[in-house]
């Protein structure tokens, strides 16, 4: 005995792709990433998340080409200026 099935094949991916880099005047870079499900190549749906990174911020592990941008904007002397220009937290 034989059964024809007709089963759907088809193939879903999740990608994370750094979809905008904006530089502030501060020296933050914000970033926004685009959360996209595809099936078969076609994008089915997606989202988006955003994330702020502030002169000093580690950015090792973060998708290329932020560690790159970061290290040519955020010298030592923009870094220092940054902090100087956050409110001073209270001394108890």
């Amino acid at each position: 005995m034989w059964f024809l099935l007709d089963i759907d094949m088809s193939v879903l991916a999740k990608n994370e792709i750094t979809d905008r880099l904006e530089i502030l005047a501060d020296a933050t870079i914000q970033v926004r990433y685009k959360t996209q499900i595809t099936e078969d190549g076609k994008e089915i749906s997606f989202t988006y998340s955003r994330e702020v990174l502030a002169p000093g911020d580690d950015v090792t592990g973060k998708p290329d080409p932020i560690p790159a941008i970061a290290e040519l904007l955020w010298t030592p002397e923009v870094v220092q200026r940054y902090k100087e220009s956050l409110p001073q937290q209270p001394q108890f």
